[in-house]
């Protein structure tokens, strides 16, 4: 994405962001994470800061596909909670936790990356959806040679989110199994414990029926995308455009629970298993009465980008912003410095026999990598630095 690109997306923001009452305070932190999304730093965000109705957000994504040549999806719980995914990057991440023996092999996912790229290709065309200064200066070939560029840091994203390290609350014994009853589930849940690469494999394996709903999408847009091309003139000069992929994550079935599919999604490198109402009440207890530690990547200002006013649509290039934020019991991570033993859970040879901390280092670095890498190229770049805060007791609730 070249400087021209970054200042059209902050100007298509802009634009959504006027119309949009719900948005109009949330425009710099909306450009941070649509510019991390779009680069492949992340393969997806929540947009947990502004409540807004989903036909507010489809324009935006539908407008940001026809400038980037990235094909953005939005996966929501009801009518209020959105994730907004790269639908490339996350059809990578499903593969590769799918459909590959070992989730640490980059191999998988970097093929599944470059033979999705952004996603959009050439049924991603429709211009905008209103409001034409929020155009891009580039081409539609501009966008894919934009996602081919970030394409290597997003298959190594992939790569190491294909397996996070995953924390149980339950019994160890059957932490491989997927949702529970709230009967089933113990009200007092054990402290917490790392799962094996087995029973995290289990868990993972959970995310099936969301990748048939999105492989579903795809092949309901490719039939519109064979309109005669009568009916697709039609539908440009009414200003309508290919419909953006949606999916309803409260209608699939034998998915992970929210805390749970929400982390995996959000590309976190530790998640909180829970598989009942009743073990996420007990997980909020066993978390709230122990040290937490949060991790969080933070972009300074964008170098390099055309000047512009922040107060006119150009925030990146004055403002900073917290990209992504996790959390961890301080006892289950080394200490600052690293080196030290992580949480005294039961693990195997697939958490790698007492290696739990250093796999832990090993997914933050790969965390925090994927996002300097695609924060930066074509002359700008943002500089993403990793905080810790040791904060002690806490309350949690998931």
């Amino acid at each position: 994405m070249k400087p021209g690109d970054v200042a059209a997306l902050q100007r298509i923001v802009h634009t959504h962001c006027k119309r949009t009452r719900q948005l109009r305070a949330a425009q710099t932190q909306l450009c941070w994470d649509l510019l991390l999304v779009t680069q492949g730093g992340r393969s997806a965000f929540m947009l947990d800061y502004a409540f807004v109705p989903p036909q507010a957000l489809l324009p935006l994504l539908a407008e940001l596909r026809g400038c980037t040549g990235i094909e953005l999806a939005l996966l929501s719980w009801g009518g209020s909670c959105h994730l907004v995914a790269n639908l490339g990057l996350l059809h990578a991440r499903l593969d590769a936790a799918l459909g590959g023996s070992d989730g640490d092999c980059a191999g998988d996912s970097a093929s599944g990356s470059k033979a999705r790229g952004g996603g959009g290709g050439d049924d991603g065309a429709g211009g905008s959806s209103g409001g034409g200064d929020g155009g891009c200066d580039e081409t539609r070939d501009s966008g894919d040679a934009a996602a081919a560029t970030a394409a290597p840091a997003a298959a190594a994203a992939a790569a190491a989110a294909a397996t996070p390290l995953v924390l149980g609350f339950g019994s160890p014994s059957s932490e491989a199994g997927g949702r529970r009853s709230g009967s089933e589930s113990s009200s007092t849940a054990a402290s917490p414990h790392w799962l094996t690469h087995h029973e995290a494999q289990g868990v993972l394996r959970g995310l099936a029926p969301l990748r048939a709903a999105l492989l579903q999408q795809q092949q309901q847009q490719q039939q519109q995308q064979q309109q005669p091309q009568q009916q697709q003139q039609q539908l440009q000069r009414a200003g309508r455009q290919q419909p953006v992929c949606r999916v309803d994550l409260e209608s699939l079935r034998g998915v992970p629970l929210m805390p749970t599919l929400n982390g995996w999604l959000l590309g976190y490198p530790v998640l909180y298993l829970v598989r009942s109402a009743a073990e996420a009440q007990a997980a909020s207890r066993a978390l709230s009465s122990a040290d937490i530690s949060v991790f969080r990547a933070v972009a300074a200002p964008v170098a390099g980008l055309p000047p512009g006013d922040a107060r006119d649509g150009a925030p990146l290039a004055h403002e900073g912003a917290p990209l992504a934020a996790f959390s961890v019991p301080t006892h289950c991570v080394p200490p600052r410095g690293g080196g030290g033993r992580a949480c005294d859970g039961a693990v195997d040879g697939g958490v790698d026999g007492g290696r739990t901390g250093e796999l832990f280092e090993a997914r933050v670095a790969a965390w925090v990598g994927g996002m300097r890498a695609a924060l930066g190229g074509g002359g700008w770049a943002a500089e993403v630095s990793l905080q810790r805060d040791d904060r002690g007791l806490q309350p949690v609730s998931l």
